[in-house]
């Protein structure tokens, strides 16, 4: 007697390819217009400076390696909400923000969003935030005044 799940089981099967996934971020490469002035950006967020050659850098910020490459920049005045964000503990968050007006960070957006957030440019115009908060925060707040549609899974 024909079953549907014998039929499909070829097709179910699990090997070592589909066990793949991602696992986290690797690193952000920027493209930058001016190595030095960037990397004295950075450094001001308290990036460390790894490795440096002519046209680039690597360096690790929060944890996370960041390469500057020195070459031609896109123009960056997006209208969409794309970003990377950093973390700050939230006791920090008012120094660190401060750090970033004196490193001259450009703010994109107000934050429109639970806790504390600044939306800010670097000086090639990439798009970051300094978030102080964590998913699981968010999501309790969004438990308590959902946007339409909300819904966990």
């Amino acid at each position: 007697m024909f079953h549907p799940a014998e039929a499909l089981a070829p097709c179910l099967a699990i090997d070592e390819h589909d066990r793949a996934m991602l696992t986290g971020i690797n690193h952000i490469t920027f493209a930058v217009q001016s190595l030095a002035r960037s990397l004295a950006f950075y450094e001001q967020l308290g990036a460390k400076v790894e490795a440096q050659w002519n046209r680039g850098a690597f360096l690790r910020l929060g944890g996370v390696w960041v390469a500057l490459l020195e070459g031609e920049v896109s123009d960056r005045e997006a209208i969409d909400y794309s970003h990377i964000a950093w973390n700050v503990d939230p006791a920090n968050y008012a120094a660190m923000a401060k750090r970033i007006e004196n490193a001259g960070g450009r703010i994109w957006s107000e934050n429109v969003t639970p806790g504390d957030s600044l939306f800010f440019m670097d000086p090639d115009g990439h798009r970051l935030e300094l978030h102080a908060g964590t998913l699981d925060e968010r999501l309790a707040a969004l438990d308590v005044d959902p946007p339409e549609g909300y819904r966990r899974r």
